[in-house]
């Protein structure tokens, strides 16, 4: 099964290693590598994939807009709290 990431939050992460590694000796090689890194993923497509809310993860749980608010599973109509 693939596993789908979000590339913003790969980019970021990617970015903060290069402030991290700025004073290393291995400056230039991780830089470089973490650039490329980022260049790849920006050219790159984006699968068709729909985000999954879990109910325990919905910001309609337990309200009069969920019909399943003991549930403990998915539906079609969440959305995520955090968001």
């Amino acid at each position: 099964m693939s596993k789908y990431i979000k590339a913003d939050t790969l980019i970021q992460t990617l970015r903060e290693t290069i402030d991290e590694h700025k004073d290393s000796e291995m400056f230039t090689k991780t830089v470089r590598a973490a650039e490329n890194m980022i260049r790849i993923i920006d050219q790159m497509t984006a699968d068709d994939v729909v985000n999954i809310v879990r109910c325990k993860e919905c910001k309609y749980q337990g309200s009069h807009w969920c019909e399943w608010a003991t549930c403990d599973d998915w539906c079609s109509y969440g959305d995520d709290k955090n968001e």
